[in-house]
């Protein structure tokens, strides 16, 4: 097993919306909880919060980093 560690930047776009399934993980959060004001937050949809951190990953800097398991995504933070 070869365990990597990468920045999150939009070539890695694939791989970080296949780790996060359909329903963007947590129920549609996209991870964006922290990242909008409340107000805001409970106005956005599943794919209002896909948006969001897919501008805010192509934007840069990196928000965040992958971690691949032989090749594959396997987590974030």
């Amino acid at each position: 097993m070869s365990t990597t560690i990468a920045p999150l930047t939009p070539e890695l776009w694939a791989e970080f919306e296949d780790l996060f399934g359909k329903q963007g993980a947590c129920y549609g959060c996209w991870c964006t909880h922290f990242r909008l004001a409340p107000a805001v937050r409970r106005e956005s949809s599943r794919e209002r919060n896909k948006d969001h951190i897919r501008a805010r990953i192509e934007a840069g800097p990196p928000p965040g980093l992958l971690a691949f398991e032989d090749g594959q995504a396997v987590g974030w933070m």
